[in-house]
């Protein structure tokens, strides 16, 4: 164990210290690394020994999960560095490829060690699986038969791909025009020209629709439809009033439509005594100075309904606030952005500082059934980390904050997606800033292998939401420890929203703390992204000899 160890991987410390201008002076090979240190080799044995009993649960466990989940996670890596993956806007790429890799070796033993062999074994299967395009739970066939109605969403083809192999029957409600893949892949689509628009304006016609095609359901298929969900977060009321009517699963009419609004979030925070910054609503320009009194500056300027952070601003003063709303009011067009139908109103809240923090929960009946802090931003947003770095107590915080927030609102069913503020001084409580009744946008929950691999815990968002949907708790487990750690410098951060477009650097260890100093380390200035040179191909035909030789020994 201590040769592979010592001639496979290096430690944390040597991870932390490497950049890309050592590794080309140095040219270093994996048999030159230096050992672990005598305390690491110690805890390596005492986790051997937790694991693997005796010589043939080693040969069985140790030699065959590690390889095997090494190998996949340097086909992964290897993608990264060929084709460059998204993270929010910017594009991702390895500016030091060889500490990726050391990172990625020190991040799966650790994985299993912490873990155990079977977990990183199961991990490798359900990973193999995603990327084959199989459910990557295979015993996972409660949701064959159902019978689901979904609002919007017709621009997500893979997300249809992926249902249309859990055997569901799908009705899509949507616009004329989806993107391709969508259609061959639902049981039934609906087309309703100006859906947006109709869906907010004029909600009662599609909800008699929905009657109408569960009626249909009734008759054609032997029973009616089993739940309702959208991906969009404009259909969160829609689909409340469309659960009830029809007696399905689903958050009430009232939390749905509180979570949509701002001003009715703070209302409702404040009401239930949690942790609320001053904010004041804002129906017209002769509120302005009340709420200037009121909220103080710098203060922070959006619209009570809204998406995507669009029309939102600091502000740093009453004429500054007074410019900013008259600029806004007059670019709202809700014929663009049909949320704005709801209304035009616009909220001033005291402006928070610090570490923004995205979160996930999965509410069931009412209750928290799974939890992920999913990703944290520095506080100037210059990075970001998956997952989160903060201390197992901090997250506990943060999980509570958000939990409690989710239920002063009244969401009983359903992914959540909360954003919170944590304070630099992590002596204070964080504060949330909003809760989505709805599927995440971000990294994590794009793809099954960005939670399998970085979240702190595993899940299938898209099966979560489709169990959620007809009222099952859906199939989601806790770990110890998530495999491995990125953290994302950006070119360009972007002071609100998402990040502006362009390159990003990406870091990989074990944990998000070496993730974090290895970008810090490697300079402000971030080069522009390079294609494999010889020696990245050499670093990689390395340790791809060493899985093989550990799995042959």
């Amino acid at each position: 164990v201590d040769s592979f160890v010592q001639r496979g991987t290096a430690s944390w410390k040597t991870a932390h210290s490497l950049s890309a201008s050592s590794l080309s002076a140095t040219r270093l090979s994996v048999s030159a690394l230096p050992p672990f240190s005598a305390a690491t080799q110690q805890a390596t044995k005492s986790a051997n020994q937790k694991l693997l009993p005796n010589a043939m649960g080693f040969k069985l466990k140790l030699f065959v999960a590690l390889p095997i989940a090494g190998l996949l996670a340097l086909v992964v890596l290897l993608q990264t560095g060929i084709a460059k993956p998204v993270v929010h806007s910017c594009d991702m790429y390895i500016p030091s490829k060889a500490s990726a890799l050391i990172g990625l070796v020190d991040g799966m033993y650790k994985f299993g060690a912490v873990n155990g062999a079977q977990h990183v074994l199961d991990w490798s299967i359900q990973l193999v699986r995603s990327m084959i395009g199989l459910n990557p739970y295979s015993s996972s066939n409660a949701l064959r038969g159902k019978k689901i109605l979904m609002l919007g969403g017709g621009y997500l083809p893979n997300f249809f791909q992926w249902a249309a192999r859990t055997g569901v029957h799908l009705t899509l409600i949507d616009d004329v025009n989806p993107r391709d893949g969508v259609v061959s892949n639902v049981n039934q689509f609906v087309p309703i020209p100006s859906f947006g628009e109709e869906a907010i304006l004029r909600p009662e016609r599609i909800i008699e629709k929905a009657v109408e095609l569960n009626e249909g359901l009734k008759v054609e298929q032997g029973g009616p439809f089993d739940g309702v969900f959208t991906l969009v977060e404009d259909m969160g009321p829609l689909v409340a009033r469309i659960a009830q009517k029809l007696s399905l699963p689903g958050s009430p009419v009232e939390a749905a439509d509180a979570a949509r609004n701002k001003v009715s979030f703070r209302k409702a925070t404040q009401k239930a005594g949690l942790p609320t910054p001053k904010f004041y609503e804002i129906s017209g320009e002769s509120d302005l100075r009340a709420a200037a009194r009121h909220v103080g500056f710098p203060a922070f300027l959006k619209p009570a309904w809204g998406v995507a952070a669009t029309f939102s601003g600091k502000v740093n003063n009453a004429s500054h606030l007074s410019s900013i709303y008259a600029q806004y009011q007059s670019s709202i067009d809700p014929d663009a952005h049909p949320i704005y139908h709801y209304g035009r109103q616009m909220i001033l809240e005291e402006k928070l500082s610090g570490y923004e923090v995205q979160l996930e929960l999965m509410m069931h009946e009412g209750k928290v059934v799974w939890d992920c802090v999913s990703s944290q931003y520095a506080p100037d947003r210059r990075w970001v980390v998956f997952p989160s770095n903060f201390t197992s107590s901090k997250q506990g915080e943060l999980v509570k904050a958000a939990s409690d927030a989710s239920r002063a609102l009244g969401i009983t069913q359903g992914v959540v997606h909360i954003e919170l503020f944590q304070p630099v001084d992590l002596a204070q409580l964080p504060m949330v800033i909003e809760v989505n009744n709805r599927l995440s946008r971000g990294f994590l929950p794009q793809q099954f292998i960005h939670q399998h691999a970085l979240g702190q815990h595993p899940a299938d968002y898209n099966n979560a939401v489709l169990h959620l949907a007809v009222g099952m708790k859906p199939p989601a487990a806790k770990r110890a420890k998530a495999p491995l750690s990125l953290a994302v410098f950006m070119a360009k951060p972007s002071k609100v929203g998402w990040e502006t477009t362009g390159a990003c650097a990406g870091f990989v260890a074990a944990d998000a703390s070496t993730a974090l100093g290895q970008g810090t380390s490697f300079g402000t200035s971030l080069p522009e992204p390079t294609v494999m040179d010889a020696f990245d191909i050499l670093f990689f035909t390395q340790l791809a000899a060493i899985m093989l030789w550990a799995w042959q020994r």
